[in-house]
């Protein structure tokens, strides 16, 4: 651990130690976590809210490696405890509110972070800050939010140093005055990303199943649960198409979730696989109706690149039935879902 991050921990401690139990993160996590007035606030996000859910879970030791590994900056143990993800229902589909306290030279900062499906922040408030008034309007204002909002995580790391641990020059236009709780914010949108992506991977990717499944096959469109469709006949079906192994995904990885439709049949489907090629990695979701036609190919998180990406979309629209010549590791990727689609 370098010195600075070793000043940083030391501060951390001395915060915790010197605010109420209240405050405290070890005693009282879900105050640390959780908003204080849901009904009021959640509104304040999402004025046209509609119903909640609340999805309490505790970070636990296996989270924290992998988190720390998607991270720039070191965390502090005790900022990985009970948390609190509320599932927000709105006219404009589901929202994602995670609050996170930060430790900051004028106290605990409490931002309540508004994400979509794809983690991506859409919107934010402060629930607790003694920053200067003309601080926070600043970081508050319309110009702010515009550039600090609809970024990926990888965006988000851009603005900072390679350690994490500052801005980056010219990565920003906040004024001096604001560009300590500025790099503040940006450290917590990112932490807010990764600790909601590794603890509610599971609650995340059901919903993200579910909206891709109402966008295509309507409101009536409801999900089976995800499982793996890697039985003996798909594995041999795989084999006989030359696909005795996944070309750019781990098998053990990948969910499918059948799509049950107003008739009450089943054959559509929505696919989440991982994908690792090239230096790459994103999490992808794929839509296949009941003639296994890709419908729609998802890059949640806007992480591939632009050739690999425009890759993708030249499969919208195809059915791919093992006849064809597959050249790209997309297309074998596409024919590995197809024949997944056809199985029971």
């Amino acid at each position: 651990m370098n010195m600075s991050s070793k000043i940083l921990n030391a501060a951390l401690i001395a915060i915790f130690a010197l605010f109420p139990q209240g405050e405290a993160l070890a005693q009282q996590p879900e105050a640390y976590c959780a908003l204080r007035d849901p009904d009021r606030e959640l509104r304040l996000l999402v004025p046209d809210y509609i119903a909640r859910t609340s999805w309490v879970r505790t970070i636990a030791k296996s989270h924290r490696k992998e988190i720390e590994e998607k991270v720039p900056f070191d965390i502090h143990f005790d900022e990985l405890g009970k948390h609190t993800v509320y599932k927000v229902t709105s006219e404009k589909g589901t929202r994602l509110i995670h609050v996170r306290s930060e430790a900051f030279h004028w106290g605990l900062v409490r931002i309540a972070w508004a994400m979509n499906s794809d983690l991506e922040i859409l919107d934010y408030s402060f629930q607790r800050c003694r920053a200067r008034g003309a601080v926070k309007d600043e970081l508050t204002s319309k110009e702010v939010k515009a550039f600090l909002t609809n970024k990926t995580a990888k965006e988000l790391k851009a603005l900072l140093t390679e350690n994490g641990m500052d801005l980056r020059e010219g990565s920003s236009k906040v004024s001096a005055d604001a560009r300590g709780l500025f790099l503040v914010m940006v450290q917590s949108a990112i932490k807010t990303m990764v600790v909601t992506d590794v603890g509610w991977r599971k609650e995340v990717r059901n919903e993200k199943a579910q909206e891709l499944a109402t966008l295509h096959f309507g409101v009536e469109a409801s999900l089976g649960p995800e499982l793996s469709p890697y039985t003996q006949d798909v594995e041999s079906a795989l084999s006989k198409a030359g696909l005795e192994e996944a070309v750019a995904f781990d098998r053990t990885e990948l969910l499918r979730w059948r799509v049950r439709l107003a008739d009450n049949s089943a054959s559509a489907g929505v696919y989440s696989t991982p994908w690792s090629l090239g230096g790459q990695e994103a999490r992808l979701f794929w839509v296949l109706d009941a003639e296994s036609r890709i419908l729609d190919v998802v890059d949640s998180g806007r992480m591939l690149n632009a050739e690999m990406a425009a890759s993708m979309s030249t499969l919208i629209g195809r059915t791919f039935k093992g006849d064809e010549s597959c050249s790209h590791a997309s297309e074998l990727s596409a024919l590995e879902l197809s024949i997944l689609n056809a199985s029971d």
